[in-house]
Order: C-alpha cells, then structure tokens, then sequence
C-alpha cells in the first residue's frame, strides 16, 4: 500500500528569528561606543590636568620597547606621560576600553546566532499514515514509524513537539502549524491503541453451565429453540437442574 502524505510541516522564518536576536549586542555594543564617544573630551581634560613628569618622558624614551602594560600598570604615575597629546590618550582610551567591549559582544552575539541559525534552519517534519521523518538540531535525520513511537509533547512558546520512541527523545522547533502536527500524530497513537486492545469474546455455553436454579430452565430452552445449544446439552442441562 503506497505512503500517504497527511501534514507537511511549515517551518517560522528563521533568518528573521535570528536577525532579532542579534538586535540585542547590536544594542549593546552601541551603547559602549556611544558612552566611548560621550568621554571623550573628559579623558582629554584628564591628561591636561594631570602633572607630566620629567622622569616619566626619561623612562619612556629609556624603555620605549617595552608595551602599554607597563605604563599602565608597573609605573601608573607616568601613564600621562607616555601620550604626546591629550587626544592620543583619549583616543587610546577608548579603543582599548569601549570598543574593544563593543567588539566582544558583538562577536559574541554573531557565534550565537549563527549556532542558532545552523541549529534551526536545517529542521523539517512530514508525518503519513506509516511514519513520522525529517530532521532534527543541524539537520540531523529522524525517521520513525508509528508503532515505535511512545507519546508527543508539545513545547510551550517555541512553537515545537517533543516525540518520544522507546530509545531516544526527539525535539523539532518553530513550525507555523504544530498544532496540525500535533494533534495528527496523537490521533495515530490512540488509533493504535484502540487496534490494540483485546476483544473478550464470552462463551454462552460456558456461561450457562454455571447456572444451575430451576428457574432458569426456561431460558435454556429459548437457547435450544435459538439454536444457541444443541438437544443433548439441553437434555444434560435439565437433568442436572432436575436432579434426575
């Protein structure tokens, strides 16, 4: 019998999911940048009014080879000093401080939503009259007959179902229609159940054997004349009752 095709899953737009997240340390890395911008001219001021030793120009010219560190750190007070102008040191500031911040969450933010971008876009879901196939986190394969699946969750607010099957416990996210998918696969599954279900089949000369009140003699003959039992257990039946 050939597979029919009963709900196809219709994936969110993924692209523009991953656009807004990002939103976020674009946002961010703004603000450092602008809070950079808006010191500017008082990281200037700073360096104006700071005393420039003479023997900080000595050390620096004495150990020009060394980095930043050690005007920064080893020898703080002749951190002025090192920069020719107050713009230099306003400007070192803020490369050093604001932007490389900036640069950092906005790496950041790329690395997730391009995790994101790989983890979500790949995904696809198709159940039929058989099965439940497509794919999974980075496009990894499911295919899974209906008989081999247990139950089906849906995940609240990711617009996803969970399928869980005797071994493993699988996720598809961000379908437009799960509630299509969902509600088709738990009709699979408790039509399955229903085909599973033993069918008790009673046994009217079974049961009549244990009735044993004379009373009941009559109705043994409405079974004979039913054809429901035959002359000789109707004739057995009423000498036991009769006690003959």
């Amino acid at each position: 019998m050939d597979e029919k095709i009963i709900v196809q899953g219709q994936k969110c737009n993924i692209k523009r999911i991953v656009m807004c997240a990002f939103i976020l340390p674009l946002i961010v890395s703004l603000i450092f940048v602008a809070y950079g911008i808006s010191t500017f001219d008082t990281s200037v001021n700073m360096w104006l009014n700071h005393t420039h030793y003479d023997d900080c120009y000595t050390y620096r010219s004495y150990y020009s080879d060394y980095s930043d560190y050690l005007w920064d750190s080893m020898i703080p007070t002749c951190r002025y000093s090192y920069f020719s102008t107050g713009e230099d040191y306003a400007m070192k500031m803020f490369l050093e401080n604001e932007v490389a911040m900036a640069i950092i969450v906005l790496g950041a933010g790329i690395i997730v939503c391009a995790y994101l971008f790989f983890l979500l876009n790949f995904q696809s879901i198709t159940i039929t009259d058989k099965r439940v196939y497509g794919r999974i986190a980075f496009g990894k394969r499911v295919d899974l007959p209906i008989d081999s699946i247990s139950s089906v969750a849906k995940i609240q607010g990711l617009k996803g179902i969970t399928v869980l099957s005797s071994s493993k416990k699988r996720k598809f996210l961000l379908f437009k229609n799960i509630d299509d998918i969902y509600s088709e696969i738990s009709k699979q599954l408790i039509d399955r159940q229903k085909q599973q279900q033993p069918i008790i089949v009673t046994n009217p000369t079974q049961n009549i054997t244990d009735i044993n009140s004379p009373d009941d003699l009559l109705k043994f003959k409405e079974l004979l004349d039913k054809g429901v039992i035959t002359q000789e257990e109707f004739e057995a039946k009423k000498k036991q009752i009769l006690g003959l």
